[in-house]
């Protein structure tokens, strides 16, 4: 049997960890990590966290824009494991529903895939190939950096509106390691009614998954 590689995805949280804030005011709960009993009084330690349900890496569902929507503890911890199938489009520029055809592909033989979502903010999902993605009905998307970046948040509401978990804020230059067929593994802590939690997202490699279709060959941008 070959020897199983870890990679961890998922950013360190400690009380530097950067939390959302907006110009409109809205911030998340800052993080805090509090003594609430010492070895020195008490003999063992336990810490008091206080945090928002979005800090770090973590998952959003669709209770967190759509009312009634599906919490944390309504998915089966099976909806966050499954292969990877990687959506490489780093430098393409806005990418239209014509790139996704791989992906497509990787979905159609790949049914429980999970999506890893690789852009940059020079290559933003366009809004025809937002609506192609969720009508693939990918079971999980792992988001890449140029994700979210509309202060309406249309890009996640849309996923968010059909039923799909996102997972969001991994560490990227080891997302950028993963490979087509490597296991992922992002379970949310069993955090009931809430709409996200935090999650440690690994890559599993060595488990001789099948891998899926490669993503969309890079090409040099031009300018006019």
């Amino acid at each position: 049997m070959p020897e199983l590689q870890v990679i961890d995805l998922s950013r360190p949280v400690d009380e530097s960890t950067y939390v959302l804030a907006e110009m409109a005011g809205y911030t998340d709960p800052p993080i805090r990590f509090e003594t609430w009993t010492s070895i020195e009084d008490k003999g063992y330690t336990v810490t008091a966290i206080h945090m928002g349900a979005h800090a770090g890496t973590h998952c959003d569902v669709s209770s967190h824009y759509v009312q009634g929507g599906r919490t944390i503890t309504d998915f089966p911890a099976s909806d966050f494991v499954g292969p990877a199938a990687i959506a490489d489009f780093r430098g393409l520029g806005p990418i239209g529903p014509e790139a996704l055809d791989s992906l497509r592909e990787a979905l159609r033989t790949a049914a429980e895939a999970v999506v890893i979502f690789r852009n940059t903010p020079d290559d933003p999902l366009t809004p025809e190939a937002r609506r192609l993605l969720v009508e693939m009905r990918p079971k999980l998307v792992v988001a890449g950096e140029g994700w979210n970046l509309d202060e309406n948040y249309y890009e996640s509401d849309a996923f968010h509106r059909a039923d799909i978990p996102l997972i969001l804020n991994p560490d990227l230059d080891a997302l950028n390691l993963v490979e087509d067929g490597d296991l992922i593994i992002a379970l949310p802590l069993k955090l009931v009614r809430l709409e996200a939690s935090p999650v440690r997202l690994v890559a599993v490699r060595g488990l001789g998954l099948t891998r899926h279709a490669p993503s969309p060959p890079k090409e040099e941008k031009t300018t006019t």
